[in-house]
């Protein structure tokens, strides 16, 4: 499991990383003392999820959530020294998942991650997405099978489909859909999206002409389609 600590403090890093430690022996934890590198690292390091500082001076802990969700939708849970329910509220209208207050105990703390990583789905290197066994794509490992078959993806297209596959059914707008592949700093270029969209359907696509998986919104952006099985 992959952990990002949103921090100045050394301290605050070991501890938590000392905590998680107890139950997850192979977690590897990182930091980011500064929004900039807590947005570059979500977006590079893709961790399973982030745990913010809320009392770090330098650092706005609701500005830090707001950032994070704007390139990805990791599990994210501030961690505060007292419970204000004023600043518990806006924090998870921000996009947090959790808010946990430090003095509630190491079990408390490990359970409420567990439980927020239960509810995202996220494995050791992130969620294996499957479809009626018609399509499975595990971005960690880079391995997308079609209908039992393997599909040679590169690592940006496996990224693609998996940005798209979380969003089944959901119109991905082409902004979005750059700054969740490329990084939050990425400036969309609808023909590189062609061309990475184009590629997938070659890959993907029995008809890539007339494409049932990831169809073209005119105008807004793509929508993954779940491959279903056909009944006899």
């Amino acid at each position: 499991m992959k952990v990002l600590v949103v921090s100045a403090s050394r301290r605050v890093c070991h501890v938590v990383s000392v905590i998680l430690a107890m139950r997850w022996p192979a977690c590897r934890v990182t930091s980011a003392a500064k929004l900039t590198e807590c947005t570059e690292k979500v977006a590079s390091e893709h961790p399973d999820i982030v745990l913010v500082d809320h009392d770090e001076p330098s650092l706005v802990s609701f500005d830090v959530v707001q950032a994070i969700r704007a390139v990805s939708d990791v599990p994210v849970i501030v961690l505060a020294r007292d419970d204000d329910p004023v600043y518990r509220v806006q924090a998870l209208e921000e996009g947090a998942d959790d808010w946990i207050v430090r003095s509630q105990g190491v079990q408390d703390f490990l359970s409420r991650v567990n439980a927020v990583l239960r509810r995202s789905g996220s494995t050791r290197y992130g969620a294996v997405l499957s479809f009626d066994g018609m399509m499975s794509i595990d971005c960690g490992a880079h391995k997308v099978t079609v209908a039992g078959r393997e599909a040679y993806l590169t690592p940006i297209e496996t990224k693609m489909l998996y940005v798209l596959a979380r969003r089944a059914g959901t119109v991905v707008c082409h902004e979005d859909l750059g700054r969740l592949v490329w990084g939050p700093h990425h400036e969309a270029d609808r023909e590189v999206l062609k061309k990475y969209v184009r590629r997938l359907r070659v890959k993907l696509e029995e008809d890539r002409g007339n494409p049932k998986i990831i169809r073209t919104e005119k105008g807004a952006g793509y929508v993954f389609v779940p491959p279903r099985a056909v009944s006899a």
